[in-house]
């Protein structure tokens, strides 16, 4: 019994040396392979990253816009308006930026129904 003990201590001891001269340092470098390659793949894809949050800001852009109409005044607005309103809100920061107000601003008014559709034409 006692051999079998020796037996199991040395190749414990023997696994334990291999794992830490051989593989080891063999898995550190697949994991700096692997994290390199996420980083590139990240890279790759910003263009898409870029566009998604320039479509994020265009939607609550829009959303603040219609927002800004009582839901018995909306309209659908002409697209005339709404089109080239929006194009140029895609390039508008966030934050406090008086130009995107005025544009926002703009499309709300091209979302709402005059006074006289509400009441009726006196």
């Amino acid at each position: 019994m006692a051999d079998k003990e020796l037996i199991e201590h040395l190749t414990g001891e023997l696994a334990k040396e291999v794992y830490s001269d051989a593989v080891a340092p063999a898995m550190k470098v697949m994991g700096e392979i692997g994290a390199d390659a996420a980083k590139v793949m990240r890279l790759m894809l910003f263009p898409l990253q870029y566009g998604a949050a320039l479509q994020d800001r265009l939607a609550r852009r829009i959303k603040e816009a219609v927002d800004r109409v009582p839901e018995a005044r909306r309209i659908a607005p002409r697209e005339s308006i709404a089109l080239p309103v929006a194009e140029r809100l895609r390039f508008e920061d966030d934050g406090e930026n008086p130009v995107a107000d005025l544009y926002v601003s703009l499309l709300a008014r091209a979302r709402a129904c005059p006074e006289f559709c509400v009441r009726g034409i006196t």
